[in-house]
């Protein structure tokens, strides 16, 4: 009986020592993931921050990259939008600066213009046989108005250097006649006429400017994109006829079948 006891004692004994070795590594593990969320808990009880990280760096690093290329991209329709009003505004302040000048030009043509009838009275009542030199200036005066009136830059240079010319003529023929140069109202008019030369001068060279400054930056990248399209054009320099520059040739002797001419009057012409 003794034995028997013993014999199921000791079974009881092997079979009960596997099951020590098997859940021995379980339990282990478990304490040791149970000692691990401890010390998480732990660390997130004493620093709450951390998780909070835990929880949001995922989802920042998912939304950052799409927020950044969307920032990008507003930059430069922002940037691209003030480039193109500063343009725009620059090249209109261009065009209302040559605009301006040009009307400088046009203020002292139309003077000229106003001068030379006056002119060409004074100076027929003293030299009545010169009808060629009086009908080339009226002549020339009608299409310089005509020309002005187009606003037609290239065609106002034209007309305006063949009326220059005509009105050298003139004054070349008015030197044959001292009776003439001595008049107040002739010497008038001649200092007049000069004066409103010189200020044309002066505009054509400002407006010139203005033309040279406005051109160049509307013809140069990248303003040239967009200068076409937003209805910009360039400008025509305002330049007198090559003719303007040839010295004036002067004939004093009368076509033939013309009688010489009368001597000139004594007195001045009266009104």
């Amino acid at each position: 009986m003794v034995s028997t006891i013993s014999r199921v004692e000791s079974w009881r004994t092997e079979m009960s020592a596997p099951k020590e070795l098997i859940t021995h590594p379980v339990s282990s593990a478990a304490a040791a993931d149970a000692g691990a969320e401890a010390a998480t808990s732990s660390a997130a009880r004493n620093h709450p921050n951390l998780t909070i990280a835990r929880i949001l760096c995922p989802v920042v690093l998912r939304l950052h990259l799409p927020q950044m290329g969307g920032w990008i991209a507003l930059a430069v329709i922002v940037l691209l939008v003030a480039w193109l009003a500063f343009t725009y505004n620059r090249l209109v302040g261009g065009r209302n600066r040559t605009q301006e000048a040009w009307s400088g030009i046009d203020v002292e043509l139309k003077r000229r213009h106003d001068l030379v009838p006056n002119l060409v009275e004074t100076v027929r009542g003293y030299a009545a046989h010169e009808r060629g030199t009086f009908d080339e200036v009226t002549n020339a005066r009608a299409s310089a108005v005509s020309a002005a009136g187009r606003g037609d830059a290239a065609a106002m240079g034209a007309a305006e250097g063949a009326l220059t010319q005509a009105l050298r003529q003139l004054f070349a023929v008015a030197e044959a006649y001292p009776e003439l140069k001595a008049v107040a109202s002739f010497q008038q008019l001649q200092q007049q006429l000069a004066e409103t030369e010189d200020k044309i001068e002066f505009s054509r060279r400002f407006y010139n400017g203005n033309v040279r400054d406005y051109n160049t930056s509307l013809q140069t990248l990248p303003t040239s994109l967009i200068g076409g399209p937003l209805g910009f054009k360039p400008f025509v320099f305002f330049e007198p006829d090559s003719g303007d520059r040839e010295v004036p040739r002067v004939s004093f002797t009368p076509p033939a079948g013309e009688p010489p001419p009368a001597a000139p009057p004594t007195t001045p012409p009266s009104a």
